[in-house]
């Protein structure tokens, strides 16, 4: 995405003392490579996140773009973005009752609203295997690259000891000690960053002192070796190409460091053994580091960034509840089952790029089904005049709308079976093919378009074939609907099913696969709850089948067996659905089929 949206991007970094920098620093890099996009906010008095915050005087001059506490409700925010490691539950919930609805993103988050939060970006490694949308670790800011790893010194000139902005386990000083106890390392070979939000440390006159750096990261290549904790600093280092051993404050980030592949030489407290051991043999040290480095390398360049990310609304668009359970995380979107009405349905974090042109139906059809779409013309009117034996109709000269007819195979089946026939269709060329080859009338725009333009029409039967999911508002689309068939007239749709075999094979990869313009994916149970809310009764759902060449070998090898045991347990990928328009009188006594 070449522009940067309208909306900003409300960037909101930790600042409370014992969590670093680090988040600091992140956001602050994103907002000076994005002034217009990404505002910051920082709670300096704590009114969200009570507690002592680190001393920021030192980062003043790299601050910009800042936003008042007062501020927040008189802007127009795309998304909020969370870097505060574990997300406390009076900043979040103050945040959304400040600027309620806007979306939320997080940064690396490991607190207990994880799961919950609708976009999920990791930049480091962690233990176990954590689902998120994003895993983008040149988030993190990228440093001067030196030779290092690829001109192996034979010992460590110059040697730089960091624990972050704060150091909030007080590991510079013993390390320092330690490093002292070294015979081969000279005294003047040690250099500490003591980092902005230090206390005061007692620290030998001879050694050198890097005060409050305000990049530490452009400092860095002028070091032969690192010593630090695992954490932003350490991937830093390693993205530098300077060699990193780590002495860790706990035994998680050493179990992290381990899984980075970093040499660990002591937690909680340095290991001077260790310490002697690593850096007496720079080259087994440069190795470790560069094949570490090289592992965490991000290959992914086409994934976004967050600057890229405009997110649409994450209310259910069936029935407008809060976000449900989340499904699935990708690049560009989320998968939610609603709490309220069980649909499934995509939040996009990139918007929709999908245009409905001769590519649409031609190049992508082919490379979906073997063929264009003029190519199965014969066979969609086939499947058409199928369907037209469930769509029941009392009026002797019934009236027949199909939304989305493309270049209409079934409307040619539905005037065969009687039908006084119009289409609507948004690509202007299907539309026109139509008219021009068939003889159909039909209206080259969009639902709500043709709606506004034609409020009092109705007819006696309503059908959209693979249509209903690519609405990005499915209520107010099912009122549209609702509103232009007749009663005792008929709607009748077919759509991808929630509920198959495919689904429920392996729902991660079944997410993965939808069309990036399916912004709902129903089921049965869900649009037969929808449609009745909209003064339909379901007469009939049709579950057809399966696509076969989803499966293995040995399942098409079976396949006569295979699909009939599918028929029966109703788990084709695909249904259709048959509803009737009912006045308030009529009693349900819908039935399955």
């Amino acid at each position: 995405m070449g522009k940067e949206g309208s909306k900003k991007i409300l960037a909101v970094p930790s600042v409370r003392r014992g969590n670093g920098s680090g988040h600091l620093h992140r956001m602050l890099h994103l907002a000076a490579e994005h002034p217009r996009r990404v505002s910051l906010f920082l709670d300096r008095t704590g009114k969200l996140t009570p507690g002592p915050t680190i001393n920021l005087k030192p980062y003043e001059e790299f601050i910009r773009s800042e936003i008042d506490f007062r501020q927040l409700q008189k802007e127009s925010w795309s998304y909020i973005l969370l870097d505060q490691r574990e997300t406390p539950v009076s900043l979040l919930a103050g945040l959304k009752e400040l600027i309620p609805g806007t979306p939320v993103a997080a940064v690396d988050e490991g607190g207990k609203h994880r799961k919950s939060l609708e976009y999920l970006i990791d930049t480091l490694p962690s233990l176990r295997r954590q689902e998120c949308n994003l895993f983008k670790p040149d988030l993190n800011p990228r440093p001067l690259r030196r030779s290092l790893y690829y001109n192996c010194p034979l010992k460590f000139e110059k040697i730089l000891i960091s624990f972050g902005g704060e150091d909030p386990r007080g590991l510079t000083l013993p390390t320092l000690i330690a490093l002292r106890k070294i015979p081969f390392l000279s005294r003047t070979s040690i250099t500490v960053a003591a980092g902005p939000a230090f206390q005061e440390l007692s620290l030998p006159s001879d050694i050198e002192i890097l005060r409050a750096p305000g990049n530490l990261r452009e400092y860095l290549s002028e070091y032969d070796c690192l010593i630090t904790s695992y954490g932003l600093t350490a991937l830093e280092a390693l993205a530098a190409g300077i060699p990193v051993v780590t002495v860790n404050p706990s035994r998680y980030h050493s179990r992290l460091a381990k899984k980075t592949g970093l040499l660990i030489c002591g937690t909680g407290k340095p290991d001077t053994g260790r310490l002697k051991r690593a850096l007496e043999n720079p080259r087994k040290l440069i190795g470790r580091c560069a094949l570490a480095e090289e592992n965490l390398r991000d290959t992914a360049d086409t994934d976004p960034s967050p600057a890229e990310l405009s997110p649409s609304a994450s209310v259910c668009p069936g029935c407008g509840a809060a976000p449900g359970t989340v499904l699935g995380r990708f690049p560009e979107r989320t998968f939610y089952r609603c709490a309220s009405c069980t649909l499934v349905y995509q939040q996009r974090w990139i918007p929709d790029s999908t245009v409905y042109n001769h590519a649409y139906f031609f190049d992508e059809y082919k490379r979906q089904y073997g063929k264009s779409y003029l190519d199965d013309f014969a066979h969609i009117r086939s499947m058409g005049r199928e369907r037209l034996k469930n769509i029941r109709i009392e009026n002797s000269d019934p009236s027949l709308l199909d939304v989305g007819c493309a270049y209409g195979p079934f409307l040619e089946a539905a005037r065969e079976a009687g039908f006084r026939i119009e289409g609507l269709e948004p690509s202007k060329e299907a539309a026109r093919w139509a008219e021009e080859h068939l003889g159909c009338r039909v209206s080259p725009m969009g639902l709500e378009e043709f709606v506004r333009k034609n409020p009092q029409k109705k007819w006696d039967a309503v059908t959209l074939w693979y249509v209903i999911e690519h609405f990005p508002n499915l209520e107010s689309a099912l009122q549209q609907l609702s509103g232009m068939v007749k009663p005792g007239g008929m709607l009748a749709l077919g759509t991808p099913n929630g509920a198959g075999i495919s689904a429920r094979r392996n729902l991660k990869k079944f997410l993965a696969a939808s069309p990036a313009d399916h912004y709902t994916i129903l089921s049965p149970k869900s649009v037969k709850r929808l449609l009745k809310q909209k003064g339909f009764r379901v007469e009939k759902i049709r579950i057809p089948g399966m696509h076969r060449e989803r499966f293995p070998v040995l399942f098409r090898m079976l396949w006569p067996f295979t699909a009939g045991i599918a028929r029966l347990l109703r788990l084709g990928d695909t249904f259709e659905v048959y509803a009737r328009r009912m006045d308030r009188e009529r009693k349900d006594n819908s039935r399955e089929g």
